[in-house]
């Protein structure tokens, strides 16, 4: 393959218009424009994450694109990588080694196809994905678009299958704005899906910037839609987020495993620790899941689910329960417990502020535990109980201390 060296802007510039092949950055370059790729073409640097800054807007991907060992600074409004516009039978991309200051942001619609997706050892600095529309719906609210975000929307059944090894997003100093990680398919159930072949991140911080008492919008750290598919996802490290309504572990697609080698934590209202809107087959979490804020719940069932397991849920907020049941848990396991501080108060579910005390375990009508397997429960708020069910709701309780 023919290789073109290039080391200043218009050069670059010259190289992607006129369809070279293989760039090579060979120097940083300052101050460039949106670049357009061909079907076909790559852009590599000569050494480790070498800097490219935009002014706007990065790389817009047409098909069979690769990206490989660069640096793509810009604003963090704007996208370091999308899909350019009339992209049709996008076959494949692969973005590897990259560190990126501004927003990933790949959403596929007809006519693109089925699609190979790679990402490999990306990092995205700082991005804010707030503004981005439209916005995908379900369970009473719009969700946040992502620092990455793999969206394939399309009304035919195509499918984005994603590689994804080495994913991290943010920092504790300074968490990306929006949703972390967000991979969604078409949301009316029945078009472009999804298929996670390999799905594996280190830490995510986010923040929502949502102001208190936002109903009808979320966010999440890592976020599955429905859409999405997968028989194994691993996170190494901690999600955590900050602001109203940020999730930062939440599953609305249909997930086999989901090993997390961290905690879940997260720092504002209604912020629940952990969500299943979906079907989740096995949730294991090293470390404990952990809200601050009033209304933010611990774990929230929603959709069918197998099993969880954790050191601790604990919640520091009024109206923020430890674990909610509403659909069916088949187990949860809790080496330590669950620990709830709070008074009664306000907190979200599915669109709409709810009232309710801060119990250790509630079973909601029609949801279902088969074995609680938890250390202890500790309550502390005024009208909050150890474990708030109907008789029968739950089956098989062992452990309590």
């Amino acid at each position: 393959m023919s290789r073109v060296a290039v080391q200043a802007a218009a050069d670059l510039v010259a190289a992607v218009e006129a369809g070279a092949p293989l760039i090579e950055i060979a120097a940083p370059i300052e101050h460039l424009p949106p670049l357009r790729l061909s079907r076909g073409q790559a852009i590599v640097g000569s050494g480790a994450a070498t800097a490219l800054s935009f002014d706007g807007d990065g790389f817009a991907v047409f098909a069979a694109n690769r990206l490989q060992s660069l640096h793509i600074a810009c604003p963090p409004t704007a996208s370091a990588i999308s899909l350019a516009p009339g992209a049709e039978a996008c076959e494949w991309f692969a973005f590897g080694d990259c560190r990126c200051s501004g927003v990933v942001h790949l959403m596929f619609d007809d006519p693109a196809g089925d699609v190979d997706l790679t990402l490999s050892g990306l990092t995205v600095l700082r991005a804010d994905a707030t503004a981005r529309l439209p916005r995908p719906a379900g369970n009473g609210v719009e969700v946040q678009h992502g620092a990455i975000t793999v969206w394939n929307r399309a009304d035919t059944p195509t499918t984005v299958t994603l590689d994804a090894q080495g994913i991290v997003i943010g920092s504790g100093e300074e968490p990306v704005r929006g949703t972390g990680l967000f991979v969604a398919g078409n949301q009316a159930g029945n078009g472009g899906r999804v298929v996670l072949r390999q799905m594996a991140t280190g830490p995510v911080f986010s923040d929502s910037a949502l102001p208190a008492g936002t109903t009808g919008t979320v966010s999440g750290g890592i976020f599955f839609l429905a859409g999405v598919w997968g028989d194994l996802v691993e996170t190494h490290g901690d999600i955590t987020t900050w602001g109203a309504n940020a999730v930062p572990i939440d599953c609305w697609g249909n997930l086999g495993h989901w090993r997390i080698e961290g905690s879940g934590r997260s720092h504002g209202p209604s912020a629940v620790g952990m969500v299943n809107a979906g079907k989740l087959g096995r949730c294991s979490i090293s470390g404990v899941i952990e809200t601050f804020g009033d209304g933010a719940r611990g774990c929230c069932i929603y959709g069918p689910t197998g099993t969880i397991t954790a050191r601790a849920i604990i919640t520091h907020g009024a109206a923020a329960a430890g674990l909610q049941v509403v659909d069916r848990l088949d187990a949860i396991t809790l080496s330590e417990g669950i620990f709830t501080t709070g008074g009664p108060g306000m907190g979200l579910m599915k669109g709409q502020m709810i009232e309710t005390p801060a119990h250790g375990v509630e079973i909601e009508a029609g949801g279902r535990l088969d074995l609680l397997d938890c250390a202890r429960i500790s309550v502390a708020g005024s009208g909050a109980v150890s474990i708030h069910a109907e008789p029968g709701a739950i089956g098989t309780i062992t452990d309590q201390r």
